[in-house]
């Protein structure tokens, strides 16, 4: 089951719609990762989304990345507990299925959380935090993580690359999601990006 979370007032947010959508990209995912004969690296820390072929992305470098030490999971787990308004970060409770949280924010909150755990001083398209258990934990790894989401940027984005902003929420998702499951584009020689696109033609995105 996937949590939609809706932390900014700028665009109204259809929570079933892309409820639905994120789970039949797991499910497809799911069903990908069973036919394959690589399995991704599992990693700690987050990725912002960068450029794919067919898909303009930010202006900023593609070598932009994050060289700093990767976020604890407390930092993490804080971080996006205030974001999606949870009082108290240590009263987290963990799903008991394999759930994630998709995070939509203003880029005011995007761009808080990238200076935050990056370093980097602006607003970006989307993050993503996989969950990262600690040694007591024995039951998180069923909980992916979270993909947090600026609509603004995907507005602006869906308006350079001439496509609709559902579609390009739908590729933020399915890029976010890919990440929580442990692909990581900067150092898989393109395995991410492949089976991305094979996705995409899948889903119709």
């Amino acid at each position: 089951m996937i949590e939609i979370v809706n932390r900014q007032r700028r665009r109204k947010i259809n929570a079933r719609q892309w409820r639905v959508f994120a789970d039949e990209a797991m499910l497809t995912l799911g069903r990908s990762q069973q036919s394959a004969t690589i399995s991704p690296r599992y990693r700690s820390g987050f990725c912002k989304s960068t450029a794919l072929p067919h898909i303009r992305r930010q202006s900023h470098n593609h070598n932009d990345r994050n060289r700093q030490s990767p976020a604890t999971p407390q930092d993490q787990r804080e971080a996006v507990a205030c974001l999606c308004g949870r009082s108290d970060a240590d009263t987290w409770q963990e799903p008991t299925k394999r759930d994630d949280s998709i995070v939509f924010v203003a880029d005011e909150a995007i761009k808080k959380l990238n200076r935050q755990f990056r370093g980097k001083n602006y607003a970006t398209d989307a993050l993503s935090f996989p969950s990262e258990p600690e040694a007591f934990e024995v039951d998180q790894q069923k909980h992916l993580g979270e993909v947090v989401i600026s609509v603004q940027r995907a507005a602006a984005q869906a308006r350079d690359n001439g496509v609709s902003f559902s579609n390009e929420v739908k590729q933020l998702i399915l890029h976010g999601l890919l990440h929580l499951s442990g692909y990581d584009h900067e150092t898989d020689k393109g395995q991410m990006n492949r089976l991305e696109l094979k996705l995409r033609k899948q889903l119709r995105i």
